[in-house]
């Protein structure tokens, strides 16, 4: 069952890449280069994190949870 679920996972970050340039899915890239003989990087993303990782550390320690983020 993993396998089958991997692959359609595969082809899926690959599926969103032929319409958008943005993904965090690095597997999704190699697919598409690969698959593509792409000269060039299929996608790219940037450095980002969830907003509750910052909330759960409180108001008051927000500075604190950028500080450990960084």
């Amino acid at each position: 069952m993993f396998v089958f679920s991997f692959l359609f996972f595969l082809v899926g970050a690959c599926a969103h890449l032929t319409s958008f340039y943005g993904t965090d899915t690095i597997s999704g890239c190699i697919l598409a280069e690969n698959y593509y003989l792409a000269k060039k990087i299929a996608g790219n993303s940037i450095p980002a994190t969830e907003h509750s990782t910052i909330v759960s550390w409180g108001r008051e320690k927000e500075c604190d949870a950028y500080e450990n983020f960084i």
